[in-house]
């Protein structure tokens, strides 16, 4: 309730400022929106198998009200929750922290992921079920627990850098440095290979086109701290694969990603048989998809005979995301997902034509442009950038790159540069 004011003004002068750039943000109306679909959809169950006596069969059963967007019993409720809280989240990142309330927001996630990511590397090296479920990666009925991790540590790379430049202390350097080391070390444990390479690229894009856009305004001092950074943040990738005793949960992942298979075998094969499914499925309901949850009863119902032969009795997940988007979501939740990204980008684009000073150029700039790249990657072999967790944190991640991004305003006739 407090936002950050600008130079010369009060805090009911930013309170109005903020409830005003809000109503005229089209994203908040497009999220607005897309709260009242996903809680229609929330509460529109009924999507699931059930036994039809007249014919003496089982058949698939569409939503309780057909026209609106439906779920299988349960499966929305979660989603409706993490679209209020990206609401939420969207619009005071983009309105209401200034620069260095953004810094420390950027932070906070570093370190509370960092810390989610000492916890269940704990719970895997001593057998816990909720952790050995999260390194399950045969694409078959996955946890993309990882794919957060991945996003985090892009941003904690970025991180890294924002503590050195903003002179935040060594306990602050050192906080992002160790948190950003151990998400690292999740991200290679909880997902699978092609997932952690993409990530592992990203945070390094992250610091190689920050080095390239300062090139000399970089201090040596301060050169010194980026290496020795990267240097404990590389011993922290290397971690897992070296200290791990042999027939452990930990060994067993070290043996996957040291056999540099990066795809398990006969995946692109089944990525064309459930793309074929995805097909049949969503020309069977292409405006609003058939439920959101519904998938593996979709493919239950159409799956020929043919398709068994490659596919399991235990596919959960579709191996493309956008066509998981479009059967389960149709049509309308898709542009639903465009229209939101969408604006986002242009956001981003439109206030980075003011960046035009060297100097103002940021880790964080660069964090949220890769951890898009990356998931959009991602989504030709997997769906994870549909799961709650990893669609808050790259939503953050892409809000704070463009929450950092200085402008020029106008205060007393006088130009300043905004620390926005």
């Amino acid at each position: 309730m407090s936002p950050s004011r600008r130079k010369g003004e009060y805090l009911h002068n930013a309170r109005e400022r903020f409830t005003g750039e809000v109503l005229k943000d089209p994203l908040f109306w497009v999220s607005l929106a897309i709260v009242v679909y996903a809680g229609i959809r929330a509460l529109n169950g009924g999507v699931g198998f059930k036994y039809d006596a007249e014919f003496a069969k089982w058949s698939l059963h569409r939503p309780d009200v057909e026209i609106l967007p439906g779920c299988v019993d349960g499966a929305g409720f979660l989603p409706f929750a993490c679209c209020v809280a990206l609401l939420v989240l969207l619009q005071g990142l983009r309105h209401s922290l200034d620069r260095k309330a953004t810094l420390a927001f950027a932070f906070a996630l570093t370190v509370l992921a960092g810390l989610s990511s000492i916890v269940a590397c704990l719970m895997l090296s001593n057998g816990a079920e909720a952790a050995l479920a999260m390194q399950n990666c045969d694409y078959a009925n996955p946890s993309f627990a990882g794919t957060a991790y991945g996003v985090c540590f892009v941003v904690g790379v970025a991180t890294v850098f924002s503590a050195i430049d903003e002179k935040a202390g060594i306990a602050a350097a050192l906080a992002s440095v160790f948190s950003s080391g151990a998400i690292a070390s999740a991200l290679i444990l909880f997902a699978p290979q092609f997932t952690v390479c993409v990530f592992l690229f990203a945070g390094l894009a992250v610091a190689i086109v920050y080095f390239a856009a300062m090139g000399r305004k970089i201090a040596g001092s301060r050169s010194l701290k980026y290496v020795i950074a990267l240097l404990i943040l590389a011993a922290f990738v290397a971690l897992p694969l070296v200290m791990c005793d042999d027939g452990s949960a930990l060994a067993a992942r070290r043996d996957q990603v040291l056999s540099l298979q990066f795809f398990p075998k006969g995946l692109f094969e089944l990525r064309d048989v459930l793309s074929g499914i995805s097909l049949k499925v969503w020309k069977g309901g292409p405006w609003l998809g058939s439920g959101l949850g519904s998938f593996p009863l979709d493919m239950r119902s159409v799956a020929s005979q043919t398709d068994w032969a490659v596919a399991t009795p235990f596919q959960t997940a579709s191996v493309n995301g956008w066509w998981q988007l479009l059967v389960e979501r149709g049509v309308v939740g898709a542009l639903f997902v465009a229209c939101a990204l969408g604006v986002l980008i242009w956001t981003f684009v439109r206030k980075a034509f003011f960046l035009r000073e060297r100097r103002s150029l940021r880790g964080i700039h660069f964090a949220g442009c890769a951890v898009l790249l990356a998931l959009v990657a991602l989504a030709f072999v997997d769906c994870s950038f549909l799961r709650a967790d990893v669609l808050l944190s790259a939503s953050a991640a892409f809000a704070l790159a463009t929450a950092a991004i200085p402008v020029r305003i106008k205060v007393n006739s006088e130009d300043i540069e905004e620390v926005r």
